[in-house]
């Protein structure tokens, strides 16, 4: 498959698990910019293939998620959100427990019931066994709960 033809299957894919993740559209912009320059950088200096189209998928996803968390890890990103908290768009309370909760069951969180995959699949996009998926989503929605009555 071409580059080109890559970048139009995976876009809106990319795109909006960014955008869930960072929660601003420019940031995603830059994940998405981010994820194909290190696809490209793969497959052209590394000289990699993908068994299939569903490792490349799940790769790209897996690639998605450590982005946008280690873009929200970043110091200095960290202080810019700060600094523009009131342009950050927050859909609701929800979102902010979200944000709250650890990288390892905020990813599965988003993609089980933001991106609507199955549990055994996260477990393959993350390289984990699924029950590891069924507990992280069950303690991230203990967590969500906990927050929630907290902020009630």
């Amino acid at each position: 498959m071409k580059f080109r033809d890559v970048i139009l299957k995976y876009y809106k894919m990319v795109y909006h698990i960014s955008l869930e993740y960072l929660r601003r559209k420019e940031d995603a912009e830059d994940i998405v910019q981010e994820v194909f320059f290190k696809y490209a950088k793969y497959i052209n200096e590394e000289k990699k293939t993908f068994e299939d189209e569903l490792h490349e998928k799940y790769w790209i996803i897996r690639i998605t998620i450590n982005s946008c968390c280690n873009y929200l890890k970043d110091p200095k990103r960290k202080k810019d959100l700060e600094d523009k908290k009131d342009v950050i768009m927050k859909d609701n309370l929800l979102f902010d427990e979200i944000q709250k909760l650890e990288d390892m069951y905020k990813s599965v969180f988003i993609l089980h019931y933001l991106e609507d995959f199955k549990t055994n699949d996260i477990g393959a996009i993350l390289e984990v066994s699924e029950e590891t998926v069924k507990t992280r989503l069950k303690r991230a929605r203990e967590s969500l709960k906990d927050g929630l009555k907290i902020e009630e």
